[in-house]
């Protein structure tokens, strides 16, 4: 998972000595995760995401529906969730990994 690339990322609550972040991410393959972290501001946010298993798979719509239930929780405005998800929604089309049906 060394080679995972930064896709985009939304702060789930405004940031205070601490951070809360939901991040996508895609491998060389085209396959997209993401995954919560959260904690004080000591750590660097997803420092212990080391392998596959500390991420979800984005591979379905199904998969897409969990990570908008997320997002959707995130105390920044409807318009930049919007932006947040069609831009892992372009990375994805791009990738020729589209969820939509």
């Amino acid at each position: 998972m060394a080679n995972l690339k930064f896709v985009d990322e939304i702060y789930m609550r405004e940031p205070d000595y601490d951070f809360d972040i939901v991040r996508v991410m895609k491998d060389d393959k085209g396959n997209h995760y993401w995954g919560r972290d959260s904690g004080c501001s000591c750590p660097t946010p997803f420092e212990d995401f080391k392998s596959a298993k500390d991420w979800y798979a984005l591979k379905n719509e199904h998969d897409m529906g969990v990570l908008l239930y997320e997002v959707n929780d995130s105390y920044v405005s409807i318009a930049e969730q919007n932006h947040f998800i069609e831009t892992v929604r372009e990375s994805m089309r791009l990738s020729g990994k589209s969820v939509l049906r």
